[in-house]
């Protein structure tokens, strides 16, 4: 009769272990690192300056275009320059 109220208590004692172990788990730090990341090389929105003098058009960008590749249309979709 002890026996199988040891044998109970521990397979309950197991049981309950197993649902405090289920708890839910945080995300990892280094995931959260690489997000900020991400977010900060979003490109941002750049402001361009269009000016018509004798006949030419002069775009003048306020920020610095370094490794910018710079394609310019027409209204009908054709690459121009």
């Amino acid at each position: 009769m002890k026996a199988k109220l040891l044998l109970m208590l521990f397979l309950v004692s197991l049981s309950l272990g197993v649902f405090a172990s289920e708890h839910h788990q945080k995300k990892p730090h280094a995931v959260c690192k690489v997000y900020e990341k991400v977010a900060t090389r979003i490109p941002f929105i750049f402001s361009i300056q269009a000016e018509d003098i004798n006949d030419c058009l002069y775009l003048t960008s306020q920020f610095s275009l370094n490794d910018a590749d710079i394609t310019m249309l027409d209204k009908d979709g054709n690459e121009k320059v």
